[in-house]
């Protein structure tokens, strides 16, 4: 019966992913900017090279314990192969740095709807718990995104 696989409820899957998806926005941040006017630090890439190696230590967990709900695991570990150092990163022809960021941004939105394939797996009342954000039958008016009234829906809100 076991797998040899590691057992992980939704709650701790959906943790781990998230921690996952926050230390991959901290990568990208590190270079989001651009980088070729910038005068590179001996901190700030000590900075990128621990970022670097936590994401690449901790994607063989993270895509062992998401499986199909997460799409092209190796995705992120091709752009963490794309980013030996800042001072690389800055060598990139325009480009190339431009690739990266996007490769970066699809794996970002991988992570996302992982996410939302995760806490879709839950009831609504432990949705409401993960999310901040509840349904009108479960936790009632109080539910509600703060700026909006009662009675109105966030696609109304949207429309005006």
């Amino acid at each position: 019966m076991a797998t040899g696989k590691p057992f992980m409820t939704t709650a701790e899957k959906i943790k781990l992913c998230q921690e996952y998806t926050l230390l991959w926005s901290d990568f990208f941040k590190l270079f989001s900017e651009g980088l070729e006017q910038k005068k590179i630090l001996n901190n700030e890439e000590k900075i990128f090279n621990q970022i670097v190696s936590l994401l690449a230590y901790k994607h063989y967990k993270l895509s062992e314990m998401m499986g199909d709900k997460l799409s092209n695991p190796d995705g992120i570990l091709e752009v963490l192969c794309e980013s030996a150092s800042l001072q690389h990163l800055k060598e990139l022809s325009e480009a190339q740095f431009s690739k990266l960021q996007v490769d970066w941004h699809t794996m970002f939105i991988a992570l996302n709807k992982c996410l939302g394939k995760l806490i879709s797996e839950l009831t609504p009342l432990q949705q409401a718990q993960i999310t901040g954000f509840g349904t009108q039958t479960a936790l009632g008016a109080a539910s509600q995104p703060p700026d909006l009234p009662d009675d109105t829906s966030v696609s109304e809100a949207l429309a005006e």
